[in-house]
């Protein structure tokens, strides 16, 4: 290196120092090189030139004195193209030069050492590294440089997240286990408890269990000397398993299994137990009443209630218990060696057959089945058995264990029991349906007069004065005959349909149909018996054609509600027929401007024979909107009703759309 190759002001101070050490600049820059430039020297030249941590020297302003080659994974920069420049001279980024000289700043300032942690991207990813800024002082206290000393921790950065990972997964699997741990030093002292330790600890003794606490804060005193022992054991490196009943703080019972394990360092050394928790309560519950199932199962064993027979793969018994043989009068010889089906009535042959496929498909697992066996004097007897598929020792279905149970008294005692229940059903429906045959009838005489009496004035009238009466009151008087005559035969309609319950008994009969073509026929049916004196209107989106119902069913449901709604509507007011689609669903709509029914009516307007008060004198039987609903019923449909009095009344009725294939 020469003079040539410094910048002039760099080469200005340089001047200065040589003339102060009594040396040329040349002599001084190989001084500082070659490690003999006094409180500055580096006396290790090659070993700084040759490790892999980053080394700079600089002035009290930033400047590069020293680098070693290290430094270029790092800047990007060779060691010799920086001696004399700073970093912002070598066009690093602005951000950094700040962070950094504000850091050389601190140290110059402070005269204290500060080691620091960045992060900083390579092509392998971010690596990471460690800074020792050191100032380097003269004899009388003052700074003269900057020591800059760096290493890369990625390696150790990332074990160390790696370890920090590591055990939060490990504690993340604790956790999630059945058990519970604990840690204890060999002074006693807890070090670490998973949470559900914690719980189970708070659950029992009712405090929390915190590191550093005495164990002995969470033993029993009845169990102290046992502990001691199972400790001791696991320090001298023995694994202990105990089971111990505990009651937490609601005195409920509470069974744990505990092990103590030697917990041993890297030297081999044990330093302490780990003390795992299982909660077997539920276990030990079920072990309890798998006993007491034994012990019962043992004893109906030893009474003979029980057949135990056993069969081959091939159907061949090779065991029947004698409760089997003697009860029915067999003889074991006459059925070990001879087919199980030998004893079952041939019709039940599927079913034991079918069992027997069902339990050889899950192996261990039950399958009941209910056959009839007969005896030898060709008496029949029901039988309730379990077949098991019995695995072997080789881990493959060797046989088929049978356990059965008579089950011939409680059978014929449950059909009994049908049988009575059947006639019960029939006498309380045949009492139900004479109940409402007199009430039917009851309403019928009592309905039936007004028309009749109708009838009967106006047949008298044209008897009397026939002669009198012009055309137009002769046609009037006939007009109301037929008029009364046509309510009289709807009425019988409703009436016989009720009683004799054809709705409930009639086979529901779709048939392709087109809907608003029969629509417009109600309409003006109604138009012409009944509605003469209302605006009777149909309305449809022709959305709706041919379709599947049952005509007849909606023929009915139709007429009841327009007449109905004739019935309750005043002279001249509208009355809308309304038929629409609604996605899958046939919608039809009447909608009134009457009378309207009062709220607390609506939930028993379906009913039969209910009437409201205020069509007490209106003609009807209180039939028409049970005939209706059931109607709609048959089809899967349903009937909505929207009424306020005063303001008239809408019935929806909505039916599944089945088109016409």
């Amino acid at each position: 290196m020469t003079v040539l190759d410094i910048r002039s002001d760099t080469l200005q101070r340089l001047q200065q120092r040589a003339i102060a050490g009594n040396c040329s600049v040349d002599d001084l820059l190989n001084q500082l090189l070659d490690g003999s430039a006094g409180i500055f020297a580096f006396p290790y030249a090659n070993i700084l030139k040759h490790t892999t941590d980053i080394i700079a020297l600089f002035d009290l302003e930033y400047r590069y004195l020293y680098a070693n080659p290290y430094i270029m994974k790092l800047t990007g920069f060779p060691s010799d193209e920086m001696i004399g420049k700073t970093s912002r001279e070598l066009g690093m980024p602005e951000h950094q030069v700040v962070y950094w000289e504000d850091i050389q700043k601190e140290v110059i300032e402070t005269q204290q050492e500060r080691v620091i942690t960045f992060d900083f991207p390579s092509k392998n990813g971010q690596e990471f590294y460690e800074s020792r800024i050191t100032p380097i002082l003269n004899a009388d206290g003052q700074t003269l440089y900057v020591l800059g000393i760096t290493r890369d921790i990625t390696e150790r950065r990332r074990a160390e997240e790696q370890l920090q990972r590591s055990e939060a997964n490990l504690r993340a699997v604790l956790n999630s286990t059945w058990h519970s741990f604990t840690l204890i030093d060999r002074d006693y002292r807890i070090i670490d408890a998973d949470e559900k330790g914690k719980k189970t600890a708070e659950a029992i003794f009712g405090k929390l269990m915190r590191v550093g606490d005495s164990i002995y804060d969470f033993v029993p005193a009845r169990d102290i000397d046992t502990f001691n022992e199972n400790f001791s054991s696991a320090l001298h490196g023995k694994i202990i398993t105990v089971e111990r009943l505990f009651k937490d703080l609601q005195g409920r019972e509470l069974y744990y299994e505990v092990t103590y394990y030697p917990v041993v360092d890297v030297t081999g050394e044990t330093i302490g137990v780990c003390m795992s928790y299982q909660n077997i309560t539920e276990r030990k519950q079920i072990m309890a009443a798998l006993s007491q199932s034994e012990a019962r199962l043992r004893s109906l064993l030893e009474m003979q209630t029980a057949f135990v027979v056993r069969s081959d793969l091939n159907g061949i018994r090779t065991y029947a218990n004698p409760a089997f043989a003697n009860r029915y009068q067999w003889h074991t010889d006459d059925l070990v060696g001879h087919p199980m089906l030998s004893t079952v009535i041939p019709i039940d042959h599927q079913k034991a057959f079918e069992a027997v496929q069902a339990c050889l498909a899950e192996p261990g697992k039950p399958i009941q089945v209910v056959l009839r066996k007969t005896t030898p004097d060709e008496s029949m007897f029901w039988t309730l058995w379990e077949f098991v598929a019995v695995v072997g020792s080789d881990k493959t279905v060797n046989e088929i264990q049978c356990i059965g149970f008579d089950i011939t008294e409680q059978t014929e005692a449950e059909q009994l029991r049908i049988e009575q229940e059947r006639l019960r059903a029939s006498l309380k429906k045949e009492r139900e349906f004479n109940v409402l045959t007199q009430k039917v009838v009851s309403a019928l005489a009592h309905d039936v007069r007004i028309p009749l009496a109708v009838i009967a004035s106006s047949k008298n009238m044209l008897d009397r004065y026939f002669e009198r009466l012009d055309e137009g009151n002769r046609r009037e008087k006939l007009a109301t005959i037929g008029k009364q005559l046509h309510y009289v035969i709807e009425m019988l309609d409703d009436v016989v349909m009720t009683v004799k319950g054809s709705l409930n008994h009639q086979v529901f009969k779709p048939t392709a149909i087109n809907l608003a073509t029969l629509c417009q026929i109600s309409v003006q049916e109604i138009q012409q018996t009944s509605g003469d004196k209302h605006q009777m209107r149909f309305v449809t989106d022709h959305l709706i054609q041919t379709v599947l119902v049952d005509e007849t069913l909606v023929n009915r449901m139709l007429l009841n509600l327009l007449s109905n709604a004739v019935k309750f509507s005043p002279e001249a007011s509208e009355i809308r027929l309304e038929l629409s689609r609604r996605e899958d669903w046939i919608v039809l709509r009447v909608v009134d401007h009457g009378m309207g029914i009062a709220e607390a009516n609506l939930p028993h307007i379906f009913e039969a024979f209910y009437r409201t008060n205020s069509a007490q004198f209106i003609r009807g039987t209180g039939l028409g909107l049970n005939i209706v609903k059931d109607c709609v019923e048959r089809h899967h449909g349903v009937i909505m009703v929207v009424s306020k009095v005063g303001q008239g009344t809408t019935f929806t009725i909505e039916l599944p759309l089945q088109h016409v294939r």
